[in-house]
């Protein structure tokens, strides 16, 4: 070990059996929270569960921040990719013109 790049995988791989366990939680979440969804809750189960990473969207990351906090907390992932394809004319953001960033 010693590089940047080890050192973070080190954060979401067991480091004895070299095995992780990661649950993407960005999925559905590009077209906006529908009001109903409990994903904090979600999320601090994961964490209960003992999961190695979860990979969320930036505006997960921000809203569900506590759930990564702690020596014995999962890694967070962030997942960067976006796009715009979706948004309906009822999206507080409606799409102006088709976007996908990578």
């Amino acid at each position: 070990m010693g590089t940047g790049k080890d050192l973070r995988i080190s954060e979401f791989v067991d480091q004895d059996d070299k095995r992780s366990v990661i649950v993407q939680a960005s999925q559905g979440i590009m077209l906006g929270p529908s009001g109903d969804e409990r994903l904090d809750e979600a999320l601090e189960v994961l964490a209960r569960a003992g999961v190695d990473g979860i990979i969320v969207s930036r505006g997960l990351a921000s809203r569900c921040s506590r759930v990564f906090r702690g020596r014995d907390s999962p890694a967070m992932i962030m997942s960067l990719d976006w796009t715009n394809a979706f948004r309906g004319s009822d999206h507080p953001l409606p799409m102006m013109r088709l976007e996908h960033l990578v």
